[in-house]
């Protein structure tokens, strides 16, 4: 190589370590400004790229975990909100009278009750059940079913006798069914008047092989003349057997439907008062889960224990939307790194592609936004975590005043205004800019509430200290 050869690889070699040089300042020093005279190479610019996709990949799937949190975390808030409705609900209808259901529709507006009289539905099922029992034990397959499917019963013999019968027979076919190819030779009705596969067809040579394989594996001559017949002899009565197997089973699951029915029936009415005091329970307490917890509050006089419910039941509505919209919050941040990861790895072709490798391109088209964006969203997904933590472990229900407006449990949770991380409810706040939460001092009342919960069998409101 002559002299301006060895100049023109040095000055190459040169401007290349200078691009280098430039890239590392640039990612060392969270990559500059925009708008500067730096200079970079397609190459450079695709390794950056694909680091930037890299790195948003990376953030997707923390956020993704973080998603994750936060729905199972929505998930349990639903069970105690469920949970929460439903001793509430004991609390209003402590037992299944007129007297409970009554006074239980005054105080919180449900018609449920007087719509669907449960206790005259009770007494309806109660009749019906008692015929239906009455009925069943003097059914003769009920009498003597012990006789029938105990464990020596009749029907329990044939069974096993039949079982065991259709076992051997089946035992002998699985000699042939075993072997690789035999049952499609059977399907294809192969060696028989009736097979269809001609000779200049690929399919005749490959199940003719079959069959001479599987005539050696059986030591027989002939698939036709030895193999089906033998097969036959063998097919025929388990086939048999397997009819008598399902017959019998059929008698022996009417016999066992039948006590089935008998046991759940008197079961049912030894129970049915607390069956349908629960469905009382249930049916109030998707009533309560939509009512206003303020109104309620009015109706329930001097009763600490219902207005301690009715606190939890409120906290636990507004953990569950929070929670709710916290998810579609970060779904949003999710798609927002999808879509810049797929920028991303468009770049990464784009600068990749051969006539574009060596070029050289203005500090303008370095995507310093880019991770920047990365680093804006991994702090993002902390505050996530963060503030979802801080409303999943609130449990200071009793001392924020019922008469709040609803939507300062957010602020009573976290300490903070929505802002970002739930878009919708930030507007109620910026509406009203002056409120505040009024709180119950958490010593009055503090020991007359725990002696009223304690006395309801049904509360599960927990410690109130």
């Amino acid at each position: 190589m002559n002299e301006r050869g060895r100049v023109g690889c040095v000055r190459k070699l040169s401007s290349r370590l200078l691009w280098r040089a430039k890239l590392a300042v640039r990612l060392e020093n969270g990559h500059g400004e925009e708008g500067g005279n730096v200079a970079y190479s397609g190459s450079d610019l695709r390794n950056a790229y694909s680091q930037l996709s890299s790195q948003l990949s990376g953030e997707e799937a923390s956020l993704g975990a973080v998603r994750q949190e936060i729905v199972a975390a929505g998930t349990e808030v639903q069970r105690e909100l469920d949970e929460a409705a439903r001793a509430l609900a004991a609390i209003y209808v402590p037992d299944l009278s007129v007297a409970a259901l009554a006074e239980a529709e005054k105080k919180t507006g449900f018609r449920g009750y007087s719509r669907f009289d449960p206790l005259k539905a009770m007494e309806r099922e109660r009749v019906a059940l008692t015929r239906d029992v009455a009925a069943i034990e003097q059914n003769e397959m009920y009498v003597r079913r012990e006789y029938l499917v105990g464990p020596v019963g009749s029907i329990t013999r044939r069974l096993a006798e039949a079982t065991d019968l259709f076992d051997t027979w089946n035992r002998e076919c699985q000699k042939f069914e075993g072997l690789d190819g035999f049952l499609d030779l059977v399907d294809a009705k192969y060696d028989t008047p009736e097979f269809e596969n001609r000779w200049w067809t690929p399919k005749y040579w490959g199940r003719w092989a079959a069959g001479d394989r599987i005539c050696a594996a059986l030591g027989m001559n002939d698939f036709g003349d030895d193999v089906l017949p033998a097969y036959e002899k063998a097919r025929a009565p388990r086939e048999q057997w397997r009819g008598v197997v399902a017959q019998v089973t059929q008698e022996r699951d009417a016999v066992l439907g039948l006590v089935k029915k008998h046991d759940d029936s008197v079961y049912r009415l030894q129970h049915l008062e607390e069956i349908y005091l629960d469905e009382c329970h249930k049916a109030l307490g998707v009533h309560l889960k939509g009512a206003d917890a303020a109104l309620l509050q009015s109706w329930a006089g001097e009763d600490r224990g219902l207005e301690m419910g009715l606190k939890k039941l409120s906290g636990l509505k507004a953990k569950l939307e929070y929670m709710q919209g916290l998810t579609k919050t970060v779904e949003a941040d999710l798609l927002a790194l999808s879509q810049r990861r797929a920028q991303a790895e468009l770049k990464v072709a784009k600068y990749g592609r051969p006539k574009k490798l060596y070029a050289q391109y203005p500090d303008a088209a370095y995507p310093a936004k880019g991770l920047t964006f990365v680093q804006k969203a991994a702090a993002r997904r902390e505050k996530y975590r963060g503030v979802s933590q801080k409303i999943v472990v609130y449990d200071r229900y009793q001392y924020f005043d019922i008469h709040n407006d609803p939507n300062l449990w957010w602020f009573e949770m976290t300490g903070r205004p929505p802002g970002s991380y739930h878009p919708g409810l930030q507007g109620w706040y910026d509406r009203n800019p002056s409120v505040t939460i009024v709180h119950v001092d958490r010593h009055d009342h503090g020991h007359a509430v725990g002696a009223a919960v304690a006395d309801r069998a049904h509360d599960d409101l927990g410690d109130l200290s």
